[in-house]
């Protein structure tokens, strides 16, 4: 008999482990890609795939009133995704101040890409606008706020929120038409 993924849940909800694991197999392969292509690491997604489906039997007790398993499930996935993200990139974000390539790029071509994306990033920052540039690297290079830098360059703190974000955005538009993936931008730009 096949159940839905409504009355997997109920059954779940009950303590009934063969629906769990009926509920994985129907999953486990959209949501390992789904998670593969956001970490570009098999370990990781995996990893994350399992987190997943422990905090689905963890809350099962609140399954019953789940009224879309998909999106449901999905989302769960999504959020653990996205925290693993922000700490990657903070971890990355010190790893570049120092000047040195994440520690998770370790493929010769990896670290390749993640020269040449410094160097576009390098030429982008050097063909900006003098006023967005100056903005730009006042914030990314002395870590002020807005109001300090907004103090040095005479404009509005709003003025120089506004130009970070542009800048930001060309430089992230840049990376995605010269085909880098979208973790590596990510982590580039925060």
């Amino acid at each position: 008999m096949v159940y839905s993924d409504n009355e997997l849940l109920s059954q779940i909800a009950e303590g009934d482990e063969y629906a769990f694991s009926t509920l994985y197999f129907r999953y486990d392969t959209m949501l390992y890609t789904f998670l593969l292509k956001l970490t570009r690491s098999e370990s990781t997604a995996e990893e994350l795939l399992q987190e997943t489906f422990l905090r689905l039997w963890l809350y099962r007790d609140s399954l019953a009133e789940v009224e879309h398993p998909r999106a449901y499930i999905h989302r769960i996935a999504a959020n653990l995704s996205h925290r693993w993200l922000q700490e990657q990139f903070r971890h990355h974000k010190v790893l570049q101040e120092q000047g040195q390539p994440p520690d998770t790029v370790n493929d010769p071509e990896d670290k390749l890409a993640w020269k040449d994306m410094e160097a576009l990033v390098a030429r982008v920052i050097a063909g900006m606008p003098e006023q967005r540039r100056k903005i730009y690297q006042l914030h990314r290079d002395g870590e002020l706020s807005s109001g300090e830098i907004a103090e040095q360059v005479g404009v509005t703190p709003s003025t120089v929120r506004n130009t970070i974000a542009a800048a930001i955005r060309q430089i992230r538009e840049q990376l995605l038409e010269a085909g880098f993936s979208l973790v590596l931008i990510l982590l580039f730009s925060r």
